[in-house]
């Protein structure tokens, strides 16, 4: 089976390429449920929903939302820029990014 050299995530918000969220032998990675969560250095945290066993289980957007914001950036989802992108290998797989809203001043 070949292995991904190069990382598939680009962030939705800054176009960085983030890491694959993997687990090396023995070590735990940051999940909630099924889904690995993917970090970017810019503060944005992303599901994918290649993750999921099958289609029939993905969790719907609204929830893969909730999820990022209440339980990775614990905001309220109100409080948190959403934006969608596709991963950049074949097959093509959803990933949800979130961040904290950008508070400007007034």
């Amino acid at each position: 089976m070949a292995s991904i050299s190069v990382s598939p995530f680009i962030c939705a918000f800054c176009g960085r390429r983030t890491p694959i969220p993997f687990r090396p032998e023995g070590e735990a990675y940051e999940a909630v449920g099924m889904y690995a969560v993917n970090r970017c250095p810019c503060g944005t945290v992303a599901f994918c929903q290649a993750d999921a066993p099958s289609p029939q289980e993905n969790w719907p957007r609204a929830q893969l939302i909730e999820v990022l914001c209440r339980e990775v950036l614990k905001l309220e989802p109100g409080r948190c820029e959403v934006r969608g992108n596709l991963t950049a290998a074949a097959p093509q797989f959803e990933v949800i990014w979130a961040r904290p809203i950008q508070m400007r001043p007034g």
